[in-house]
Order: C-alpha cells, then structure tokens, then sequence
C-alpha cells in the first residue's frame, strides 16, 4: 500500500509540474507575441512616419510646380501680349506698304500718263506702227492697274492659272501656310507679274521705237539711189524718238528699284511672320511641358494621399488589433496569476509528497541496485560498441588508401596517353614537314634542270629574285633524307617540352586531389 500511494503522489506530481511547465510556455508564447505586435506597431508608426515626410515634400513640390505654372502662364500672357503688340504693328507695316506701292504706282501713272500725252503732242507725224505701240502700252498699262488695284486676297483658280502662264514660283508648304505669308506670296505674285507685263510692254514700245529710228548710214544710202523721202523729213522723229527712249529707260530703272526696294521690304516682313511663328510654337511647347509637369504632380500628389490613407486605415486596423492583444494580455495575465497560485498550492503539495517521498526511499533503494546492474550491462554494450567502431575506422582507412592508389594509377595512365597522343601529333607535324621540304627540294631541282630560255625569261619578270634565292641557299641541293633528318634534330627537343606542357594540367589537378 504504501509503495502504491508513493506512485499515486509522483504522478501527480509530474503531471503538476507538466501543468506548470505548459502554463510557463503559453505565457512564453503569449509574451512573444505581445513583443512582435509591439514590434510591429513601432514598424507601422515608423512607416507612417516616412510616408508624412514624403506627402509633406510632395505637397512642397506641388506648390513649387503650381507657382511655376503661375509664373509660366504669367510669362505666356506677357509674350501673348508682346505678339499681339508686333502683329498689330507688322499689319500697320503692311497697310503703310500697300499705301506706299498703291503712291508709288499712282506717280507712275500719272507720269506714263503725261508721258505719253507728250509723246503723243511730240509724235504727231510718227507711223502707225508708233501708234499701234502706243495703243498696246496703253492697254497693258490699264492691265497692271487694274491688278493693282485688286484687294489683296488669296489667290484663286484663275490667279493660278495665271502663276503657271508667267512660271511662278511654288507655294509653300501647309505647315507654313499663315495669313500673312500667303499674302506676301499674292504681292510677290503680282508684282512679278506686273514687272513681266511691264517688261513686255517695255520690250514692244523699244520694238516700236527702233522701227521709227532713222536707218543706218548703209541703209540711208540705199533709200538715197531710190529718192523716195528726203533726210530732212526724218530728223526731227529720230530725235523724239531718243528722247522718248531715254525717258523709258529712266522710268524703267525707276521702277525696278521700286520693285526691289517692294520685294526686300515682303521679305523682311516674312522673316519677321516667320520668327514670331517660331516664338509662338516654342511657347506653346513650354506651355504643354508645364502642363504635363502640373500632370505629373497631382498624380505624385494623388498617390502620396492614397498611400497616406492606406496607412491610415492600417494604423487603425493595428490598433483594434493591439487593443485586441492588450485585452488578451490582460485575460493571459489573470489567467496566469491563478495558475500561479494553483502553483504555489502545488509546490505546499509537492513538500509534502516529498517527506513522503523520502519515507519510500528505502523502498526504492533494491530498484536503484537493479538499474546499477543494468547500467554495467550498457556499459559492457558501449565498449564492445566502440571497439566495433575503431574496427570500422580501420576498414575506412584502408578503403581510403586503396581509393587513393587507384587514383595514382589513373593520373599515371592519363599522363601516358597524353604523352602518347602528344608523340603522335608531333610525329603528324614532322611528316608534314618532311613532305614540304622534299616538295621544296624537288621545285628547286627543277628549277635548276630548266632550259636557259626559261631561266632568262624568269629572271627578266623576276627582276633578279632568282639569283638573291640561289646566293643565300646552297649550290647542290641537299637530298631529301638529310634535310628532313638534320630538321627533325632540331625539333627534336619539341615532344618533352610539349608534353610537359600538355602534362601541366594533369599534374596540377592530381596535386589538387
């Protein structure tokens, strides 16, 4: 009975102290999961930490960007304005120039006008031919003016029609198709077709004039035998006619400076249309860099605000959770402050089973004499174990040496075939040799056997090449047999130091075994 309530009171005690050791380590677990919370909640604080710093340098690059954009689309206005301003003035220049050309061909008129009535008051007894002439200026006169004083507008089918009779220039391309450059183009085709016109009406009144001009001294003398007109007749139209020659003349230099005084000022008023074309785009591509830049920033802006509110939504999900595990802390700890008084009746408990304990030592004594034989047993097991053991070493020793002399064996006949195979190639090589030099020595031979009209002729192309071979090589050539012997001699120390080399890999990777 005795012996029996003695292990009645140590499986409880064992079974106490398993409880206890079980409540030890699930306060272990629950403490370590409180310290990994706490862990992650400081992560979490710093993340949100980093992300208002960046939302704070993100809000700082968004008032940067917008005060940039004010700024540009301050500096846009300013340009606008300045545009507006040079356009404004560039159509003035253009209204002063149309004035200044419509003044220009008003006094040209008015002087071919009374240019004409004089030639006509002067011309009183010319031809008809000088009439005719007259009627044709006149006509192609009121022509031009009439174009002249055309409003200047886009050109249409006819006025093409036109460009392809008088061969104009092509027009421009879509990309630089502005108002005032199509304007400049319909003044630059007027005036070159007003300046044709001129010319032609020009070239027929100096045809006109040339007809009335006297006839050369030879020709004088022709219509002197016929006696038909007398001199005296003709002079006075031959000098109206020169007068009337140098006046056309000098109105035609007048006009050609006006028509280039017109054609530099239409130039430069197309440079300038041209300049503030390409001001113009390069604002409007800074205006669209700054708008992607304003793009750019709010989506940085939008995302800085979403992850600011994700992160926010985290830290709360983190703290129902640590309020969770706090309440759970809370519960773990009462629950433990009881097992530990649970523990302490345990261990009240545990003395005294101990004092019973010790009353049933005796009791135990004869077991623990059994166990002291059975522990010699296991001693006796362990030595016969360890000699079997020192056995096994042995065995694996000598398989280790057997396995290392196989290896020598191997590299050793590695090394042999290698060396063999070296051998071989070196003996391929000097067969190839030998081959060569009886191939050499067989052309020379037959170059010495030649008939001397080929040696003439050969040394003649070769421009004394053949004599230079023969002086340098021998006079008899050796036979075949010697040349390739006395060749293989000197390359006879090739095979050991090729096969060292060839070796040299071997040798390393046996040494590294």
């Amino acid at each position: 009975m005795p012996i029996i309530k003695s292990r009645v009171h140590a499986d409880e005690l064992h079974a106490a102290k398993k409880a206890l050791a079980a409540a030890n380590g699930e306060a272990d677990v629950l403490r370590q999961q409180v310290l990994e919370q706490r862990a992650q909640l400081d992560e979490r604080a710093q993340q949100n930490a980093r992300l208002a710093a960046e939302l704070v340098q993100a809000e700082t690059k968004l008032e940067e960007a917008h005060r940039q954009l004010t700024e540009m689309q301050a500096h846009t206005q300013v340009r606008e304005e300045h545009h507006c301003e040079q356009m404004h003035r560039m159509a003035q220049n253009v209204r002063t120039l149309e004035d200044m050309v419509q003044a220009s061909r008003r006094s040209e008129r008015e002087g071919s006008s009374s240019m004409y009535h004089r030639w006509q008051s002067a011309g009183n007894g010319s031809t008809d031919d000088a009439g005719r002439a007259r009627q044709r200026g006149k006509l192609s006169h009121s022509q031009t003016s009439a174009a002249l004083q055309r409003p200047p507008a886009v050109p249409t089918r006819s006025d093409k029609a036109v460009r392809e009779q008088h061969r104009s220039p092509p027009s421009p391309s879509p990309a630089a198709s502005l108002p005032i450059s199509a304007q400049v183009l319909y003044w630059q085709e007027q005036l070159l077709d007003f300046s044709q016109r001129a010319a032609e009406g020009f070239g027929e009144v100096q045809q006109q004039l040339r007809r009335c001009l006297p006839p050369s001294p030879a020709a004088a003398g022709c219509h002197a035998h016929a006696g038909q007109e007398p001199l005296a007749a003709s002079a006075s139209p031959g000098t109206d006619a020169h007068r009337w020659c140098r006046q056309l003349r000098r109105l035609h230099a007048h006009f050609d400076e006006v028509v280039q005084a017109d054609s530099k000022l239409i130039s430069f008023l197309l440079l300038v249309a041209q300049q503030q074309g390409q001001q113009l785009r390069t604002l409007q591509e800074r205006w669209a860099e700054a708008q992607n830049t304003v793009r750019e920033a709010e989506g940085v802006l939008d995302e800085a605000n979403a992850r600011v509110t994700r992160n926010a939504q985290e830290s709360a999900v983190l703290r129902q959770e640590c309020a969770v595990l706090t309440e759970a802390q809370t519960a773990l700890q009462a629950q433990l402050t009881n097992r530990t008084r649970e523990h302490q009746a345990a261990v009240t408990a545990l003395h005294r089973l101990q004092e019973a304990h010790a009353q049933l030592t005796n009791a135990h004594t004869r077991q623990e004499e059994m166990w002291a034989t059975r522990l010699a047993q296991a001693a006796e097991l362990q030595q016969q174990a360890s000699n079997y053991a020192q056995k096994l070493e042995a065995a694996l020793l000598d398989k280790e040496r057997l396995m290392s002399a196989a290896a020598a064996s191997t590299e050793q006949q590695l090394r042999r075939e290698v060396l063999e195979a070296a051998k071989k190639r070196v003996a391929v090589f000097l067969k190839q040799l030998n081959a060569c030099a009886e191939q050499l020595q067989g052309s020379l031979a037959s170059l010495s056997n030649s008939p001397p009209s080929s040696a003439l002729a050969a040394s003649t192309v070769a421009g004394g090449t053949v004599q230079k071979v023969s002086s340098t090589a021998s006079p008899e050539p050796s036979p075949p047999g010697a040349s390739s012997s006395a060749y293989s001699a000197s390359l006879s120390p090739l095979p050991q130091s090729f096969g060292q080399s060839l070796l040299l890999p071997e040798s390393s990777a046996a040494a590294s075994m």
